[in-house]
């Protein structure tokens, strides 16, 4: 595991915090922490169009197509309103970096299950 460099934003925001831990859980998650914010019928969408549904199927295709390692994953942005959350981030991998942001949905205001998510940039 790399370098983990959050954005520092989300002190005051629970929602905005649990936010930054799904975009962490997207590239280091050993304990499978991203699991538990997974609702059973989440869908994954991916910037090429692949749809992804379920939670089982969402899980094991971000351990084995997204989650990767890396030098630094420096988190931007970790934002929620409502039913919507984003976050934006850095990933740095042999010197060279990459963007990648994250786009959910969730079940509900608490923001404590994924309805869908949206990456980009993976």
């Amino acid at each position: 595991m790399g370098q983990i460099i959050r954005s520092g934003e989300c002190r005051n925001s629970p929602k905005n915090a649990a936010m930054e831990e799904v975009a962490v859980a997207i590239f280091h998650d050993p304990h499978d922490h991203l699991r538990q914010f997974l609702a059973e019928d989440v869908t994954l969408y991916l910037a090429d169009g692949t749809v992804i549904e379920g939670s089982d199927a969402t899980s094991l295709y971000i351990a084995r197509e997204v989650r990767r390692s890396f030098d630094t994953l420096k988190i931007d942005h970790a934002i929620t309103h409502g039913r919507v959350g984003a976050a934006n981030a850095l990933v740095t991998t042999d010197g060279r970096q990459a963007g990648f942001s994250i786009f959910v949905d969730y079940v509900n205001t608490k923001a404590d299950r994924l309805k869908a998510i949206k990456l980009y940039g993976f």
